[in-house]
């Protein structure tokens, strides 16, 4: 979905690691839902906020 494609991430935490939490946008596509929506990752629904992918 993002190979060779221009990105962005827009970030929105750091977690309790230090780790940069975010959306990544490949053009329109939102890689983090689409990902979820084809079965290839799966919502950690401790630390997700938003319910939009929890319905996906």
């Amino acid at each position: 979905m993002a190979f060779q494609r221009e990105t962005r991430v827009e970030v929105r935490d750091t977690d309790r690691y230090g780790q940069t939490i975010g959306r990544v946008y490949a053009a329109p596509v939102d890689v983090n839902a689409e990902m979820v929506r084809r079965g290839m990752a799966w919502v950690y629904t401790r630390s997700n906020r938003d319910p939009a992918l929890a319905l996906l």
